[in-house]
């Protein structure tokens, strides 16, 4: 009996993430070509959305006074650690990962309206439990409303534009995320200044009630625009779901080129790029490419989220600024998040994802040690050039992933793909986020004769460890993201670990020490491979498949 329960919850476990189908009638499809008898939009809606959710990236504006408020201003004065503002944002920041992973395919299949009217709902209801809180003094429900019911509305109206932009413009993906999520970043702008006058004027409490009802107008307006595109769209024969790098399979080669495996019919060459969007969801996020790109994920998030979380208190309390000052450089860091989110994903149409990645990366590591020098050496200008590049390049991150995953997995999978590759970025912002703190507060040092600053030691620590995460992020994007088709899809040989394309030769590297496959040998195995998997012999994605072509054992390289 037991055994069957396990099962039953097993196999409705996969269900779950494997259903990503959206059934419409023929008649839901002909309404949603319009909206009040005018031809649908398809991208301003999407970015009033993400400025009102964008407020979460303002919080930093509320630490002080929150914390103020909840143990006494000059208690708190005294007492520095006791602070648990950042921590409310940690675990917002959690529970924004964990709905989007786990809502996600549920978005796939039920389409964007209902999870925005889900999520905005959500957004509101934390807003207020977060306001009755502030009138109570009990942080308990400040952490669940804005942590926990705010975090999980934040999560789910943050990608629910994500996934129809990249059906929608299937040529140009980055610029399609980068829009998409562009007002995430930049509603910290307007947030920063509406929270910090409002809590000036009316308190905690009545701001978080007043920017929960205000943003919750906004978005519900914003709601009835949303549609996917009808089944069957394509733009210049790209089809919505279609997989980078299969728009050539089957065509014939260059003049100066030879092709072992060419596949003249039409509906063949249409199944044989089919073969690679047969696999499942859990077959994608547990694949070697997938786990990749999530490490690096959380490399690129890291040392923007941190900073975000502190950026208003680091202004004050290491260069003797003031709160509005504070306030000022929030809003101007938004600003470098949203242009990077624009013009990077951008860039990466033309350049690719992965280069652009290698290069935020790259950045970021510099800012690092450009920041602790500049607080270090009191140059406030140098902090403040580090602060803004390294947000550009984290913000340039949330508008370079949506593409790249519609590129490797394709854009039916991105609405729940995306969702589980934020948790790396939940992942940042609570183990990070609580393990920043901890260690901030044992090395805290505060300026000889001063109650406000503190000596900037106090970071150096935290730094080190986040630069070596950024570190390693860079080695696995620059080495063993693949790419290309035959990187990602040859079956693994036996005693093969990992693999990495340099120079244009794919390197095995494996017990048998490491092996330099010949461009002959790479395009044999690939051809008797494709073979196979057009006769149903193998499995396309499945690395240990028995797909090796003839002559090749188990143990060759």
């Amino acid at each position: 009996m037991e055994g069957k329960e396990s099962w039953g919850l097993r196999d409705r476990f996969l269900s779950w993430y494997n259903d990503t189908t959206y059934i419409r009638s023929e008649e839901q499809i002909e309404r949603e070509e319009y909206l009040f008898g005018v031809l649908g939009l398809k991208s301003g809606p999407k970015f009033n959305l993400q400025l009102s959710v964008g407020s979460l990236y303002a919080w930093s504006n509320f630490n002080t006074p929150l914390d103020n408020l909840m143990f006494g201003a000059a208690n708190f004065k005294a007492n520095p650690t006791l602070a648990q503002g950042p921590n409310v944002f940690y675990v917002a920041v959690g529970f924004f990962g964990l709905s989007a992973a786990t809502l996600g395919p549920w978005l796939e299949r039920n389409g964007p309206v209902k999870g925005l009217l889900l999520g905005v709902s959500l957004f509101t209801l934390g807003h207020i439990i977060t306001a009755v809180g502030c009138y109570t003094t009990i942080y308990a429900l400040v952490f669940l409303g804005y942590g926990v019911i705010g975090g999980i509305g934040f999560g789910l109206t943050y990608i629910s534009p994500v996934s129809p932009l990249q059906k929608w413009f299937p040529d140009f993906r980055g610029l399609a995320s980068g829009f998409a999520v562009a007002g995430f970043g930049g509603g910290t702008l307007i947030a920063s200044y509406f929270i910090s006058y409002l809590i000036t004027a009316l308190g905690v409490g009545h701001t978080f009630l007043i920017i929960g009802l205000t943003y919750a107008g906004i978005m519900y307006l914003c709601i009835p625009i949303f549609r996917v595109p009808p089944p069957g769209y394509t733009v210049k024969s790209m089809a919505v779901d279609m997989i980078k790098g299969t728009e050539v399979l089957g065509a014939p080669p260059p003049a100066n080129e030879t092709q072992t495996f060419v596949v003249e019919d039409e509906k063949q060459q249409a199944d044989y790029k089919d073969l690679f969007n047969r696999r499942d969801l859990l077959q994608l996020i547990t694949s070697v490419d997938f786990i990749m790109m999530y490490l690096m994920m959380m490399g690129n998030s890291i040392t923007g989220l941190l900073i975000i979380s502190r950026l208003s208190n680091m202004v004050q309390q290491l260069f003797g600024k003031s709160v509005a000052e504070g306030t000022t450089m929030v809003a101007i860091n938004s600003l470098c998040n949203m242009a990077g989110r624009i013009i990077f994903s951008s860039m990466s149409d033309f350049v690719g994802r992965r280069p652009m990645f290698v290069f935020t990366l790259t950045v970021q590591v510099a800012c690092i040690y450009g920041i602790l020098a500049a607080a270090h050496q009191g140059v406030y200008s140098a902090f403040l050039f580090c602060i803004f590049f390294a947000g550009m390049c984290y913000g340039a991150g949330f508008g370079l992933i949506p593409a790249f995953l519609a590129d490797m997995f394709g854009a039916k999978m991105t609405g729940a793909t995306h969702g589980f590759i934020l948790t790396a970025w939940s992942f940042d912002g609570v183990v990070g986020g609580l393990v920043f703190t901890a260690v901030y507060n044992s090395k805290l040092v505060k300026v000889p004769g001063s109650t406000t600053l503190i000596d900037p030691s106090s970071y150096d620590v935290d730094f080190y460890w986040v630069s070596a995460i950024v570190i390693l992020a860079w080695i696995i994007t620059a080495f063993f993201i693949r790419t290309d088709l035959k990187a990602r899809f040859l079956p693994y040989r036996h005693g093969e670990l990992l693999r990495s394309r340099l120079f244009g030769s794919l390197f095995l590297i494996g017990t048998f020490g490491v092996h330099r496959m010949t461009a002959k040998e790479e395009e044999m195995e690939w051809a008797d491979y494709m073979a196979k998997a057009q006769r149903g012999e193998v499995v396309v994605g499945k690395l240990f498949n028995g797909g090796r072509p003839k002559g090749v054992t188990a143990g060759s390289v």
